[in-house]
């Protein structure tokens, strides 16, 4: 009998010392959670969008580091909303142009390196060149150095948006009815 109660015990004191671990690292790791500051609207996931249009912050990083642009420590997505959920106004553009949003505050030269037809929340400044072409914003002027010294980095957002690639083995199935075939 006493060496069961000296069991139960033990069992009890080690499931009190587990639950104080974990929940000391739980409390550890909140304590830790760094807000991430963010310039204006942006996605929340890959299905949601965070329609705040001002500085604030979340207690969670970018899903997606390549929608963004870091300036003095905040985020601002440079990325088209429209796959995130977004609802509000739509502005189409083609292909790579200056950004142009006057309700961030935004102290350095950005660029949109998107290619092919996408959608911003915003205008282009009348002082930019663009023209208008099948209902879409086209930049014909020049480029500033910046965009081209960013170019190969920041290309990788059209990644982001690229269709996922079919599974290796859909591939080579559809190898062997292309071989058949022929």
């Amino acid at each position: 009998m006493k060496a069961s109660r000296m069991k139960a015990s033990r069992m009890r004191a080690s499931t009190v010392l587990f639950t104080t671990v974990i929940a000391c690292t739980l409390l550890a790791r909140a304590a830790h959670a760094k807000d991430t500051e963010y310039i204006s609207r942006h996605p929340l996931s890959a299905r949601t969008f965070c329609n705040t249009n001002s500085p604030h912050v979340h207690a969670f990083e970018p899903h997606d580091l390549r929608l963004y642009r870091k300036i003095e420590g905040q985020y601002y997505f440079v990325g088209d909303p429209v796959p995130f959920g977004f609802t509000g106004p739509k502005v189409v553009y083609v292909g790579q142009h200056p950004i142009s949003d006057l309700l961030a505050d935004i102290s350095v030269p950005l660029f949109c390196y998107l290619k092919g037809r996408h959608s911003h929340w915003y205008e282009p400044v009348a002082a930019l060149w663009f023209e208008r072409r099948e209902g879409a914003f086209v930049f014909v002027g020049a480029y500033d150095p910046i965009f081209y010294g960013h170019r190969p980095e920041y290309l990788a957002i059209n990644d982001a948006y690229a269709p996922p690639a079919p599974p290796a083995m859909a591939r080579s199935v559809r190898a062997k009815n292309r071989a058949r075939r022929r």
